[in-house]
């Protein structure tokens, strides 16, 4: 959790905190000001429970209009309801000059009508001219400086019909001055811009901001009109966190998602992706912020022998699908068995349908087991090369090590990809995709500052759409070598023979992609019971199979029971369309007889 914050002024404490989900919201209001930078300004501070206290009407306004403020708390930055506020605001050259340019004005001809009647306009009327808020314009006024108790900013923006391009940045100051920035593409009209703060978190210091800004690209002058600047603690418990380490859990915070298993694994999905994960022994994110991919990559010939690596996040590689005009990432499928998260990039233009997209389906169990499914459609647009590989991008700072197969590559050998980490109870990730054809080509490259370490994989052709699985693997920690990472590769490339005697194998799932009823997107093996029943042998074929998973269509959503060589045991887990979903829980090296019967 992060820690609160507080300032003292004259025997005067403002405090701010994050809230647990479900005892209600908690907004704290300090008029048009925020938390104190020092004791330089006095402050008013209103706190406010959703069970015994009303809202001041402008932090009210805010609440109902916008959901994220529904949990935790929040604090309003500007509101634009007073000319005070724009004493927080310059608009200054690159150099900090302000002379000989007009200051923002409130705007009351335009405002979010939900929130209140004014809002700033700002004029950049030069090139590289910028819209500053920092405390040091103002004598009585001030911005909090630790945004640490919170997880999100939002802001609301009004573009003209034709859009608008903005380069948005956040500073701190200290010893080490550091300066995050991002592209905002803004459509015509009102936007609600909601940005994570763990992501900017990584870049700067948040117990130390100093100021934000917002200057033009694409074009040397711009009127810039915003509204409603807040920063909130949006922590919403999706599933509940217990003890046990087969059940997940799940919380939202800020624009991630975050799915884990109690000392095993957590990880956090926002941007299409995973962007966050953390194996709980040590603090920090063992991926990148910018995602753990996998990430499709356009590759030329002999890029695996090539001089310097491709650049797997080069914006070149799409430029004839456009830029990322839409990055969503959506909950589809969600509870302790599993979770089912799907991740889009859309290219612009911004109204085009059908547009270029690739899209991510991760299924995520317990056991540390991530299945994805990657599909890119170029949607008549071309690829910028003849094949396409895969990506894995991980923090080097980490002790990752890249580990190499003992045996040649051949069709009847699995064939992975491992960037392992060699001391004890130290998570490792291993990549095993569906076809092993597309891990018998690796590269693996480290940047000069040692912060990025990536691994390159695949060979598919560039051509038309082009789908992906691979299972990764977050936990258990010892997968440090070959004889591991070949057992989980071979379960999942090679799957067990199923010899039914009452139901039948499904071949036609969404995600398997071969056919043969084992659904590689997903990592489970699908049948249909026939009469609320299926009955089969599993056959692991003289290999270690890993807790094999599967799904049955055709059982009621009464109670069902498993039988395993005869020890039965209740089965509840569905999935989103009410299958059953269930696993044999334990390694099986000899066949097994498996038998399921619904309630009718």
């Amino acid at each position: 959790m992060r820690p609160s914050s507080a300032s003292t002024c004259g025997g005067r404490v403002a405090r701010a905190g994050p809230a647990r989900a479900g005892r209600g919201w908690r907004a704290v209001g300090f008029g048009v000001l925020g938390l104190l930078s020092g004791c330089a300004a006095p402050t008013s501070g209103l706190r406010a429970s959703a069970a015994d206290e009303k809202l001041p009407p402008v932090l009210e306004r805010l609440r109902k209009a916008y959901p994220d403020l529904q949990h935790g708390t929040f604090v309003a930055l500007a509101t634009f309801e007073s000319p005070k506020e724009l004493e927080l605001f310059r608009v200054e050259s690159p150099t900090g000059e302000t002379t000989g340019r007009a200051q923002p004005a409130l705007n009351l001809l335009r405002a979010r009508d939900q929130t209140g009647a004014g809002s700033l306009a700002a004029r950049l009327a030069q090139p590289g001219d910028r819209l500053t808020l920092n405390a040091r314009f103002s004598r009585s006024l001030a911005i909090p400086a630790d945004w640490r108790p919170y997880a999100l900013m939002l802001a609301s923006y009004y573009a003209p019909p034709n859009g608008q391009a903005l380069e948005f940045g956040i500073e701190s100051g200290g010893d080490r001055p550091a300066r995050w920035q991002r592209t905002l593409r803004l459509a015509a009209g009102w936007n609600l811009v909601r940005q994570d703060l763990a992501e900017v978190g990584d870049a700067i210091d948040l117990a130390n901001v100093r100021a934000v800004t917002w200057s033009a690209i694409d074009a040397d002058t711009a009127d810039l009109v915003l509204d409603d600047l807040v920063l909130a603690d949006n922590t919403a418990e999706l599933l509940k966190r217990g003890d046990a380490p087969d059940a997940l859990y799940a919380f939202r915070q800020g624009r991630r998602t975050h799915i884990g298993a109690a000392a095993r694994f957590e990880l956090a999905f926002s941007g299409g992706g995973i962007s966050y994960w953390s194996d709980g022994a040590a603090p920090g994110n063992l991926a990148l912020r910018t995602g753990l991919g996998p990430w499709p990559t356009p590759l030329p010939e002999r890029w695996d022998a090539a001089a310097f690596p491709p650049a797997y996040d080069d914006p070149a590689h799409y430029a004839d699908w456009g830029a990322v005009v839409e990055a969503t990432t959506d909950v589809a499928e969600l509870s302790a068995f599993r979770a089912v998260v799907v991740g889009e990039w859309r290219f612009g233009p911004v109204n085009a349908r059908p547009a270029p997209r690739h899209t991510w389906r991760y299924t995520i169990y317990a056991d540390g087991r991530v299945y994805v499914r990657v599909t890119s459609d170029p949607a008549g647009a071309r690829w910028t090369a003849p094949h396409v590989g895969y990506a894995l991008a991980v923090d080097g700072r980490r002790g990752f090590a890249r580990v190499m197969p003992l045996r040649a590559a051949s069709e009847a050998a699995p064939a992975w990809a491992l960037l392992a980490r060699s001391a004890e109870g130290r998570a490792d990730l291993l990549c095993a995709p569906s076809r092993g054809e597309l891990a018998r080509r690796q590269l693996f490259a480290v940047t000069r500052d040692d912060d990025r370490t990536a691994l390159l994989i695949g060979d598919a052709p560039a051509e038309g759409t082009v789908d992906a699985a691979f299972m990764l693997r977050v936990w258990p920690p010892d997968i440090d070598g070959p004889p591991e990472a070949e057992s989980h590769a071979a379960d999942y490339q090679f799957p067990a023979e199923l010899s039914l005697q009452s139901g039948r194998l499904v071949r036609d799932a969404s995600g398997d992609l071969d056919g043969d009823g084992f659904n590689e997107s997903e990592g489970l093996y699908e049948l249909e019971a026939v009469q609320h029943r299926v009955r089969f042998v599993f056959d692991p074929k003289s290999r270690v199979r890993h807790a094999p998973l599967f799904r049955v269509r055709g059982i009621s959503v009464n109670r069902a029971w498993v039988y395993v060589e005869g020890r039965v045991r209740e089965a509840d887990d569905r999935d989103a369309d009410g299958s059953l979903l269930f696993t044999l829980g334990r390694a099986i090296s000899a066949p097994v007889q498996v038998e399921v019967y619904g309630q009718p």
